[in-house]
């Protein structure tokens, strides 16, 4: 008796098995290992298009009073502009949630789009800096937003974006 429900249950978890443990595999191959080499690339989904900027990108950091800002300028005439603010925060190698318009957010604008994107508490995201060194004006990390423009009544979704500037 204990035979009949102890085969099937053994067959369904090798079954089960054999289907998750390639996918566990595969995963740790496909996903390199990543080192920060200032090269100036961006890539990024925008409302599910890929962005790619591998030859003008220009990375900017302002400390202003309270404020830091990282600036990622694109394009040819640098007219695309990802901006992240964070305030009262000592940067580092950390994640940061953009989701209060008073301490930490972001601004968007692309030169196919006419409006500017901003999160807030209801449309929010992460910046994870990666590496910031300050030696070798290097800064990394990845990035996903939700921004909505008033203007335009308008929402982006921004996702798997990554960065590696120099600045």
């Amino acid at each position: 008796m204990h035979t009949r429900l102890i085969i099937p249950v053994l067959i369904s978890f090798a079954g089960i098995s054999a289907l998750i443990a390639p996918t566990f595999n595969r995963s740790s191959e496909l996903t390199p290992t990543f080192i920060a080499t200032g090269a100036n690339t961006l890539s990024c989904m925008l409302n599910d298009k890929e962005i790619s900027e591998n030859t003008y990108l220009n990375a900017e950091i302002v400390h202003e009073s309270e404020l830091f800002y990282l600036n990622l300028w694109m394009g040819e005439g640098h007219q695309n502009r990802i901006t992240f603010v964070l305030r009262d925060e000592e940067i580092s190698e950390k994640t940061y949630d953009l989701d209060d318009t008073n301490k930490r957010y972001v601004t968007f604008s692309f030169h196919q789009m006419t409006c500017t994107y901003t999160s807030d508490e209801y449309y929010s995201g992460m910046l994870m800096i990666n590496t910031y060194d300050k030696e070798q004006k290097i800064i990394a990390g990845s990035f996903e937003f939700i921004a909505f423009s008033d203007d335009c009544n308008e929402l982006v979704r921004i996702k798997d974006g990554q960065f590696d500037a120099m600045f």
